[in-house]
């Protein structure tokens, strides 16, 4: 029995020995398979955070893009607001220069009215007053006119022994020294003028010749027998009726 059991014991030793080879290799494979998973796992993780970088950086690129254009329309619209400033302070002054020259202009009508009311007013004074002045030239040439007849008829008379005859009209004619009147309701006189005869244009010395047509003339005259007459004097007026 001892020997059926040593042989017994050396035959369940060999089995055992014969067994555990095969264990051995099992438990290899198994070891060198878990780092094989753990680096798959981690090249696929790799894989995965390299995609998600791709991914950020696509983001980050499109976000980039988006910027600048954003950035571009910025400068566009600041450029645009810069030229509508500019033309907004240029149509400023525009309207600012335009109201300054309005209302020097203004003034420089103002200035021009009243002037020439100041003018106007001036001119109507000087011809009021030339139009006194003439009245009252007028009225002394009568007036000297009217002496001067008086001083000539009496000195007329005096000088001829004689009363002397006047008349008043128109000149109608002056030839050879002959002088014809239009009296009014009256036959026209004929006057004869010599040596003696005494011509006054408006009170000054004058002659036969300075007479024009339609001339208010005063005269006296010396009637003469043949029905000639010999003007004395004659007094005439170019401002009217003497």
């Amino acid at each position: 029995m001892a020997g059926l059991l040593g042989v017994g014991l050396l035959a369940g030793c060999n089995n055992r020995s014969s067994q555990q080879p095969g264990t051995g290799q099992s438990g290899a494979s198994q070891q060198q398979q878990v780092p094989q998973d753990q680096a798959k796992a981690a090249q696929q993780q790799g894989q995965q955070a390299l995609d998600q970088a791709r991914d950020a950086q696509k983001r980050a690129q499109d976000a980039q893009a988006n910027a600048q254009d954003a950035q571009k329309s910025i400068s566009g619209d600041q450029q645009d607001l810069n030229k509508d400033q500019q033309k907004l302070n240029a149509d400023q002054q525009k309207a600012e220069q335009a109201r300054a020259q309005a209302q020097q202009a203004q003034q420089n009508a103002e200035q021009q009215s009243k002037q020439a009311s100041q003018t106007v007013q001036q001119s109507n004074q000087r011809a009021a007053q030339a139009q006194q002045e003439q009245a009252q030239s007028a009225q002394q040439r009568q007036q000297q006119f009217a002496q001067q007849q008086q001083a000539g008829a009496a000195a007329g008379a005096s000088s001829q022994g004689e009363q002397l005859k006047t008349a008043e009209g128109t000149v109608s004619k002056v030839a050879n020294r002959q002088l014809t009147l239009n009296l009014s309701g009256q036959a026209p006189l004929q006057l004869q003028t010599g040596s003696s005869t005494r011509v006054f244009i408006d009170g000054q010395p004058g002659s036969l010749g300075d007479l024009q047509q339609g001339t208010d003339v005063r005269v006296a005259y010396k009637p003469g027998s043949s029905g000639q007459n010999l003007a004395q004097r004659i007094d005439a007026s170019t401002q009217g009726s003497p």
